[in-house]
């Protein structure tokens, strides 16, 4: 039995690795004869990136095509739950509303945005004070 000299094994991984990086441990140990242990060994001694036992598969999102994970769908929630960005009329900020909410509050003819109920009493304490000033004259 001829035995593989270390430094040979070593070199072999790091070319391997440099042409294939998402290598498992188990596909190097198959492929240079030696123990998956000694891969692990090999690759903590090189000071080479350590790689998760098995391969992790990505996809694009359904939503906007952003390459994620193999178990989910969409790559956060704006794009799982379909939302319409939206500018608040008291403070400008950009915010995020669900497109059946949007929808609901068209039908209703609601003219008004806000983003939180802040900005809401915020927009409504200046409307307060204009009807004061109106009144007051």
């Amino acid at each position: 039995m001829q035995s593989k000299s270390r430094t040979h094994t070593a070199a072999h991984l790091v070319e391997l690795l440099t042409h294939t990086p998402t290598l498992t441990n188990v596909e190097l140990a198959d492929t240079l004869g030696v123990t998956r242990q000694r891969i692990s060994q090999l690759r903590r001694h090189l000071n080479l990136p350590t790689v998760p036992s098995r391969k992790i598969s990505w996809h694009p999102c359904r939503r906007c095509g952003k390459p994620i994970r193999a178990r989910s769908a969409y790559c956060n929630r704006v794009c799982q739950y379909d939302h319409v960005a939206l500018a608040c009329e008291t403070c400008g900020e950009t915010f995020y509303r669900s497109r059946r909410i949007v929808a609901l509050n068209e039908a209703r003819n609601t003219r008004h945005i806000w983003c939180s109920k802040q900005c809401q009493g915020t927009w409504f304490g200046g409307l307060k004070r204009k009807l004061v000033d109106i009144v007051s004259r």
